[in-house]
């Protein structure tokens, strides 16, 4: 298998709460090494009926998911890499070794969907994401500034006694509208808390269907 397109083309965390299908063969997910996923019926239709006639002896499924999820999949398993379908004529390949590239966004996409299906508890969770660099809409206080709610406040950031934060700048810079001139900052989630002395619970991607809000002391070392 090889790439036929780049993974920044593809903007697979723009559209990771998307639903595609995802094709299981003999009830493993995938077939012939790669993980086949659908982004409409029409795709899906006409490969099922190719496939099914050509592997008349082959049990031919498919399972309703996010694309982030299949993304996440086909990073961590032992697939060749990914087949996006979206008309039935053609599809975006991406190999296993270039997925890569954005396994620690995936990793932490796998952790929020786990925790919202109830599959992973905000303990667990926490612990998995607290290290993890998040971004957020303005700046941090500077080093001896007294915290007070006026001096954190920057544009979105602080909604009410939650503070929203993002996965990639992108997704923050969206949220602030696209304002050029509003900063972008990043740092460890954990250390994000630690500045606004665990005043405030965070949530992650607040506008994304698999948002999650954490509180700050499960964020404490």
């Amino acid at each position: 298998m090889q790439s036929n397109v780049t993974i920044e083309k593809l903007e697979f965390f723009k559209h990771a709460d998307s639903k595609v299908a995802i094709i299981v063969a003999d009830g493993k997910a995938g077939f012939n090494d790669v993980l086949h996923v659908f982004l409409t019926n029409d795709a899906l239709a006409a490969w099922l009926k190719v496939n099914r006639s050509e592997y008349p002896n082959v049990d031919f499924r498919y399972v309703e998911d996010y694309l982030g999820t299949a993304v996440n999949f086909a990073i961590w398993n032992d697939v060749e890499g990914m087949s996006l379908h979206s008309v039935s004529t053609a599809s975006f390949d991406i190999t296993r070794q270039d997925l890569t590239a954005q396994a620690t966004l995936f990793d932490a996409f796998g952790v929020l969907t786990s925790l919202k299906k109830g599959k992973t508890s905000v303990a667990e969770a926490s612990q998995i994401l607290k290290n993890k660099t998040v971004y957020f809409i303005g700046n941090l206080p500077a080093d001896g500034q007294i915290i007070e709610k006026k001096d954190m406040v920057f544009g979105k950031t602080l909604i009410g006694n939650v503070i929203a934060t993002f996965l990639t700048a992108e997704s923050a810079q969206t949220y602030a509208g696209f304002d050029s001139k509003v900063p972008i900052s990043n740092c460890k989630l954990n250390a994000l808390a630690q500045y606004f002395d665990y005043k405030y619970a965070i949530r992650i991607e607040p506008e994304r269907t698999f948002s999650v809000e954490l509180p700050a002391e499960a964020l404490m070392n």
